[in-house]
């Protein structure tokens, strides 16, 4: 499965969702896939064991992608006031990016790990901690994605 990221650049729309350059170009095929797998993950159960390993990753990958984010910002030189505000309009799209993918919900963890070992922000390795079950489901997704 593809994750939806839509992002403006030279206010122009850049769409990638199922490999198609607009959502709206999903075949019904595509969306029974994603309907059926939607619902598959509502039946994940979690133990406290694997909910507490589920934060700990959260939060690591998070912390990763801040310490990207930073070492970006540290890494730029910053010279006219154009540049600022090219900063402030980067970091705007970047905190709303971020809101909206590290959405701590049982059901969209599944997904948000495969996405996040797909991004390099989490490796398949460490997310073995989640068990057996889980990981192939996140082995397989991120594998989709290829």
């Amino acid at each position: 499965m593809r994750f939806l990221r839509v992002g403006v650049e030279e206010n122009r729309c850049n769409c990638n969702y199922f490999n198609m350059e607009h959502p709206k170009a999903l075949k019904a095929s595509l969306l029974d896939k994603a309907f059926r797998r939607e619902l598959w993950m509502r039946d994940v159960s979690w133990t406290k064991q694997q909910k507490q390993s589920a934060r700990k990753l959260f939060d690591l990958a998070l912390n990763r992608e801040y310490a990207e984010l930073i070492e970006r910002i540290n890494d730029t030189k910053i010279e006219t006031p154009e540049e600022v505000w090219r900063l402030y309009e980067i970091l705007d799209r970047k905190r709303s990016e971020m809101k909206e993918k590290y959405d701590y919900r049982y059901s969209r963890l599944i997904f948000l790990f495969a996405r996040l070992s797909h991004e390099r922000y989490l490796s398949l390795e460490e997310l073995k901690v989640l068990g057996e079950e889980k990981y192939e489901m996140i082995r397989s997704l991120v594998e989709e994605e290829g």
